[in-house]
């Protein structure tokens, strides 16, 4: 039986240590795999257009453009992708989640929810 293909993801995030740790909890979900990385909403945005990604991990707190400005854009680019917006700013949840947001995540709780939350995110099609 044929394995479905695994769903890429993009790690969004202007700390480096921060999307290497996002990328070192998501090595073990099985059924997902990072294909790409940015620093700011902005880059964001064009890599989302360029690689269509299934699932973004999106922070808010950014220069250039911050999440917020940057998920509608993500989401006009990629309509089917589920965005994980992961912050240590638990004020902008109610607004990530009116502007399409899959989940809200807050920085600074278990890190283990961040693979939970993608792995929701590949089986929501599934």
């Amino acid at each position: 039986m044929k394995e479905p293909p695994k769903a890429g993801v993009l790690l969004v995030d202007d700390v480096v240590e921060m999307r290497y740790l996002l990328r070192i909890l998501l090595a073990n979900v099985t059924r997902c795999h990072v294909i790409g990385e940015a620093e700011n909403g902005e880059e964001a945005v064009a890599l989302a257009r360029t690689l269509q990604p299934d699932i973004v991990v999106l922070d808010v707190q950014m220069p250039r453009m911050n999440g917020l400005e940057a998920l509608p854009l993500i989401k006009q680019a990629v309509p089917h992708a589920r965005v994980i917006v992961y912050s240590s700013r638990p004020d902008a949840a109610s607004a990530a989640m009116e502007l399409g947001a899959f989940r809200y995540l807050e920085k600074g709780t278990d890190p283990m929810q961040v693979p939970a939350a993608v792995r929701d995110a590949v089986g929501a099609d599934a």
